[in-house]
């Protein structure tokens, strides 16, 4: 990785990140950035703790408006993909990227059911046990000795 006495990425490894084809192929000018920065560090070639550009010097070297930098980048550390403080620049976050999630295959129905809808057979594990025991110990408490005498 190319990085200037700076730190921050060069602007050839710029160029690589923010390919402007990816502007001009339809993404649109406020997604393709994102999408760049997104598909960059997902494949590695922009590790974390990598420090990007100003958004006035990005703007300027893909000939964008500042905004619209400065908007990408909000929203990707809204999202989780950058980290900015001011006067610190902005970083590629330290974050755990995406990997497909193993796909288990189904389990055959067993035919039984899967619900009990038997009447009178109540779903034990949905009883307030904390609320009830909160109520019955608020009842003793309050409740005169003559409540606790054998008639």
């Amino acid at each position: 990785m190319s990085l200037d006495a700076r730190g921050t990425t060069g602007p050839a490894r710029l160029q690589q990140v923010f390919d402007s084809d990816a502007i001009r192929a339809g993404r649109g000018v406020r997604r393709a950035p994102a999408a760049a920065v997104r598909d960059a560090v997902r494949g590695g070639r922009l590790a974390p703790g990598t420090r990007l550009p100003s958004s006035r010097r990005l703007a300027s070297d893909l000939g964008l408006a500042r905004d619209t930098v400065a908007d990408t980048y909000g929203d990707l550390v809204a999202e989780g993909w950058l980290t900015a403080r001011r006067g610190s620049g902005t970083l590629v976050t330290d974050r755990m990227i995406d990997r497909p999630i193993p796909v288990r295959p189904a389990a055959e129905p067993s035919g039984d059911p899967c619900y009990d809808l038997i009447p009178g057979n109540p779903d034990l594990t949905a009883f307030p046990r904390a609320a009830w025991l909160k109520a019955t110990r608020r009842a003793l408490a309050a409740a005169p000795d003559d409540a606790f005498r054998l008639r």
